[in-house]
């Protein structure tokens, strides 16, 4: 009997320790693939990565990853405010400022945080 190998890159939520506050959500072929890319995100050791499968957000796979708001609304995740430290989640009443980054977006509570520090990595696109 011959084991199929799995080609389709699959959601794996990181984060270094046992914290809940921090993470990272990474698209690998294995948990040990997505280890390692987040060791060369976050300058972490390998072994002190906590990896867990994410399988409500493989369908994002194709698209690089979800949006901020299909995160906030469809997945109760929550950020934090570049600018003041507010935690930001699905019932912040203010509109929501996002700068798309390469590893992880940079979210603000609203336009005033937005336009008190502005985030300037080349590349980003900020989302209004």
């Amino acid at each position: 009997m011959s084991r199929e190998k799995n080609t389709e890159r699959r959601a794996y939520v990181l984060r270094e320790g046992y914290s809940d506050e921090h993470c990272v959500l990474v698209y690998a072929l294995t948990s040990r693939e997505a280890r390692k890319s987040y060791s060369l995100i976050d300058n972490a050791t390998y072994i002190s990565v906590g990896v867990e499968r994410a399988p409500s957000l493989d369908q994002y796979a194709s698209r690089g990853g979800p949006s901020v708001s299909d995160l906030l609304t469809h997945h109760a995740w929550w950020f934090e405010c570049y600018a003041c430290t507010k935690r930001v989640d699905g019932e912040t009443e203010a509109r929501i400022v996002t700068c798309e980054d390469r590893w992880s977006p940079v979210v603000y509570c609203g336009e005033a945080c937005c336009a008190k520090r502005p985030y300037t990595a080349r590349g980003a696109e900020v989302s209004r």
